[in-house]
């Protein structure tokens, strides 16, 4: 038996849209922390730490923000996609049900023939 879908889509929307918000405060996290970073960069200048946080964000924090931020948009979107395909599915068999019901439902050529016989006026 094939398998039977039931999505609430008007709670996926607003899943959809809460996980994107969560996505422009993580990006505005982020920005924060550069900024963070690059003063504290510039206070250090030069030296063993400089070096060290330098280091450090390259080889680990940028590509782990990077790396989540990519994951986080890429989720969303793709749950996006399959709802959308869902839902266009969804319209798409409602369509066919309907024609089907309406075609199954024709008036044959003569009504009183077929449901009574050869029934002869007069």
């Amino acid at each position: 038996m094939a398998p039977s879908w039931n999505i609430d889509t008007a709670a996926t929307v607003a899943v959809l849209k809460t996980s994107a918000s969560n996505i422009d405060a993580q990006n505005a996290a982020v920005a924060t922390i550069n900024t963070a970073i690059t003063g504290i960069g510039a206070a250090l200048t030069t030296g063993l730490v400089a070096s060290a946080l330098n280091g450090y964000v390259e080889s680990s924090l940028s590509p782990a923000i990077g790396s989540l931020s990519t994951r986080s948009v890429s989720i969303v979107e793709g749950t996006q996609n399959a709802l959308l395909a869902y839902i266009q599915g969804d319209a798409q068999m409602a369509q066919n049900a309907q024609t089907s019901a309406l075609a199954s439902q024709a008036l044959p050529a003569d009504p009183l023939q077929t449901r009574y016989g050869n029934v002869q006026a007069g």
